[in-house]
């Protein structure tokens, strides 16, 4: 229910069959395990490269330590990619859609 209140308000009517393609390809691809699961992160374009994204990611990434967790996400950012892998991030798979999709884990540690 939750995703078809975000397609509704953010995607709109014509793209629910897109996104929801999308989401059925993503929970296909994702193995059927207890995860944290990274869904969306952002920081204000006025304030970012100062420091503000890391810290949220660090401490998703200790909260999932303490749980003996992994954490997965999906991405379609490229510039975003190096930023994911230096925080131990991994490329599990990538789909070709009308973009190109990247799908990341990071193991416990």
């Amino acid at each position: 229910m939750l995703d078809l209140k975000l397609i509704l308000r953010s995607v709109g009517i014509s793209n629910i069959n897109k996104t929801l393609k999308r989401e059925k390809l993503i929970k296909n691809i994702q193995p059927k395990i207890i995860m944290s699961y990274l869904w969306f992160i952002g920081v204000d374009p006025l304030v970012q490269n100062r420091g503000i994204g890391s810290k949220m990611l660090q401490e998703i990434i200790n909260f999932s330590n303490s749980s003996n967790r992994p954490i997965y996400l999906e991405t379609s950012t490229v510039k975003n990619l190096p930023w994911y892998e230096k925080f131990g991030f991994e490329v599990y798979n990538e789909h070709d859609l009308t973009y190109h999709l990247y799908f990341f884990k990071r193991d416990v540690k």
